[in-house]
């Protein structure tokens, strides 16, 4: 009470002469000497309009919004005048875990397709489905925590899970959690930087569980590409996915395509890095499975281990607890509170240690991979002299010669592996020879990743 009091104390100053701001905060300040626990202040949100759908702003609080078609009209709470701007600011960041601020739909506004599975983690499962007005395809996700789905015609065989699990099991409780803050982390992204993500729609309760759309789009995951590219022995559906020319004037053969492709690769990669930090969120399972490709450009999806680490405030952040994928996570495993933002650059790395090599694209073969570099203190000239040690076509001499850096000596050893010939793209195997195509891209630093960079 003491704390809400000097708050609304506080935003009093800051509200002067708008009187519905001055109102709100009056209740505040009420709530707090009366009965805290028995009052709900509705805090404000930013609310992003699905497709097929105009809003306009009423004053201090209020936006409506219609059906393009002639729908049926709804509200939602919205501070985006000048004056309550300040207020919106502050109490933003402070009821962040309240559920009624965030971007919401209405729960007849989507229809699921239970039988379009799209995938399933630990605490969330995700359909298929459309927007009611418009026919437009949406994401849906809703939260595994138990509760019975009365309109899944399919629950009964999915789940089986009576009372006493729901209660007994702490998974049900987290899973309702970790979708709520989801829910306001994908929020806090389309606020800063809604171009390197799939347009968040909102989130609703409906039939006693709670989901979150987006919009669906057409796009191919890093994943698949990683696996046509094995197939294939080429880095040209990679091409084709970021749309990038045929010549850029770097070189030409296979040597200049995988510079071409990791210099952009690279380039979306952490220009998402940036943007992400900027928001103050920290993703924590950057990998290519949750990396999609639409229209040439790179976008990140499932925040379901994201953290908001914003210097205000911060949500989804447990000091000991840390959900993350370990093939693609930092060695330490909790992030550190004063370099956030670094995890999300290291599991990048990964993702173009992965492309660089070609006997790494399988995921098979980069799971092998990441127990030998785990195992080898994660020193990547450590891993690839072990190649080289190992590669009896490789030269004998173990040392670099005087004036060559180590760079250097993996391109000549790698050459001379080779025999003098480009790598079979069949080549898959571990050995110099499999990794002169990534050698010889980091060694140039034309993809604007060198050797300094990702060590």
């Amino acid at each position: 009470g003491n704390t809400n009091a000097s708050f609304a104390l506080g935003m009093l100053r800051r509200c002067t002469g708008t009187g519905g701001c001055a109102l709100s905060v009056m209740v505040l300040l009420l709530s707090s000497l009366v009965a805290a626990t028995a009052w709900q202040i509705v805090p404000p949100a930013r609310f992003h309009a699905a497709p097929g759908l105009r809003s306009r702003t009423l004053p201090c609080g209020k936006s409506v919004q219609k059906a393009g078609a002639g729908g049926s009209t709804r509200i939602c709470d919205d501070v985006s005048t000048a004056g309550c701007r300040g207020l919106r600011s502050a109490v933003q960041d402070w009821s962040k875990h309240a559920d009624s601020h965030r971007t919401k739909v209405a729960d007849d506004a989507v229809d699921v397709d239970y039988g379009d599975i799209m995938g399933q983690g630990t605490y969330g499962e995700v359909f298929g489905g459309k927007l009611v007005d418009s026919d437009q395809r949406v994401v849906c996700k809703r939260a595994k925590d138990g509760v019975r789905d009365s309109a899944d015609p399919v629950w009964e065989l999915m789940h089986s899970v009576d009372f006493d699990d729901i209660v007994q099991d702490g998974r049900y409780a987290l899973a309702y959690k970790y979708l709520s803050t989801e829910s306001y982390i994908n929020d806090l992204v389309m606020d800063s930087h809604p171009e390197i993500m799939p347009q968040y729609l909102g989130r609703c309760d409906k039939f006693g569980k709670r989901w979150l759309y987006w919009e669906f789009v057409e796009s191919v995951t890093l994943e698949d590409l990683f696996v046509t590219a094995s197939e294939q022995g080429s880095l040209q559906c990679f091409a084709d996915a970021f749309r990038l020319p045929l010549d850029s004037g770097d070189g030409a053969g296979a040597g200049g395509l995988a510079a071409r492709v990791c210099r952009e690769v690279a380039r979306e990669l952490l220009s998402a890095c940036q943007r992400l930090a900027r928001a103050g969120v920290a993703h924590r399972d950057l990998k290519p499975q949750n990396l999609l490709v639409a229209q040439g450009k790179l976008l990140v999806i499932d925040f379901g281990s994201a953290a908001a680490m914003g210097k205000t405030g911060r949500a989804g952040y447990e000091k000991n607890r840390t959900p993350y994928d370990q093939r693609y996570a930092p060695p330490e495993g909790f992030i550190d509170e004063e370099a956030w933002s670094s995890w999300d650059v290291y599991s990048a790395g990964m993702i173009l240690a992965r492309l660089l090599f070609p006997p790494l694209r399988p995921a098979e073969a980069y799971d092998s991979f990441t127990v030998a570099f785990s195992s080898g203190g994660r020193d990547l000239d450590g891993w690839v002299q072990d190649v080289i040690d190992k590669d009896k076509a490789a030269p004998s001499n173990g040392d670099p010669p005087a004036g060559s850096s180590l760079g250097q000596w993996y391109c000549s050893v790698a050459e001379e592996a080779c025999g003098g010939r480009a790598p079979s793209p069949s080549l898959r195997a571990l050995s110099a020879c499999s990794l002169k195509e990534g050698l010889d891209v980091l060694e140039s630093g034309v993809c604007g990743v060198g050797w300094e960079v990702m060590r």
